[in-house]
């Protein structure tokens, strides 16, 4: 293959990775911030009393949003991963 047709195979390389770091983005890490932010008033008491070690692990609705925060912090670091080698297929473009 020549330089032309290598440069278009990275830039779809690219484009895809790129894409899929945006849907894991908005489906993994924007959307529970969201329903996080929904439930922040319940999750804020618990986080207060878990950390001055008097919260109980029975209460499923801040482990819930502690299970929701953690999962988009994943999805996050995911994406952020996927961007990033979208940009390295990017930098080996021949002249």
């Amino acid at each position: 293959m020549g330089k032309a047709a290598e440069n278009e195979k990275r830039k779809l390389v690219a484009t895809f990775r790129n894409n899929s770091a945006i849907a894991l983005y908005v489906s993994g890490a924007l959307l529970p911030l969201l329903v996080f932010m929904s439930k922040a008033p319940a999750f804020g008491p618990w986080f207060i009393n878990w950390l001055a070690g008097s919260a109980t692990f029975d209460q499923i609705e801040a482990l819930t949003t502690f299970a929701v925060i953690l999962s988009s912090l994943v999805a996050l670091s995911g994406a952020t991963w996927l961007h990033r080698r979208a940009l390295q297929a990017l930098d080996q473009f021949e002249d």
